[in-house]
């Protein structure tokens, strides 16, 4: 594999590890907190659908002279986000 290939396969590779944890630790935790199992499944079935609606103002705003920082802000958002849950 050809290193730019790499580097842009990190990106995803991180964010699929993210996202497959986030669905191993959350139903456990939200039972813990004693969420009904029905709240839990919605929440984990609608989980793809808000991915994909979160990412619709991105792609509004998108602009080539911009791009970098838009980048930039979304992931630092998402380490944030990430690091406060």
């Amino acid at each position: 594999m050809k290193a730019k290939t790499l580097k842009l396969c990190l990106p995803v590779i991180a964010i699929t590890v993210q996202n497959n944890t986030s669905w191993l630790i959350l139903p456990p935790f939200l039972q813990h907190l004693r969420f009904p199992v029905a709240t839990i499944g919605t929440l984990i079935a609608l989980s793809p659908l808000f991915s994909l609606v979160s990412r619709i103002p991105l792609g509004i705003v998108y602009n080539k002279n911009r791009a970098r920082a838009l980048i930039t802000v979304a992931i630092l958002i998402m380490g944030v986000c990430s690091f406060l849950y």
